[in-house]
């Protein structure tokens, strides 16, 4: 639910079926400004937060699955690494 003047704001992008970085929690880029590293590969997207803030940063990642996809998502805190595979 979104409370009475409330936002909500929502990534709009084609999916070309190849694993995909939807969006974090820190900042409204997704991850253009928090995530200093990322490497993708058909099956795991991994990378590193950098932020000054001490706060963890929820990453979420789509992946292409034989039955449509799935979302992935995890945590990391400022300048960890995280890593995400899908099924895990």
């Amino acid at each position: 639910d979104i409370p009475a003047h409330g936002t909500r704001l929502l990534r709009i992008a084609p999916f070309a079926g190849e694993p995909l970085i939807v969006g974090t929690d820190m900042h409204l880029s997704g991850g253009g400004v928090e995530l200093s590293y990322v490497e993708m590969t058909d099956t795991s997207i991994c990378g590193r937060v950098t932020t000054d803030w001490d706060y963890p940063v929820k990453v979420t990642a789509i992946f292409p699955t034989a039955d449509g996809v799935e979302l992935v998502s995890s945590s990391a805190a400022a300048d960890q690494e995280f890593c995400l595979t899908p099924g895990e």
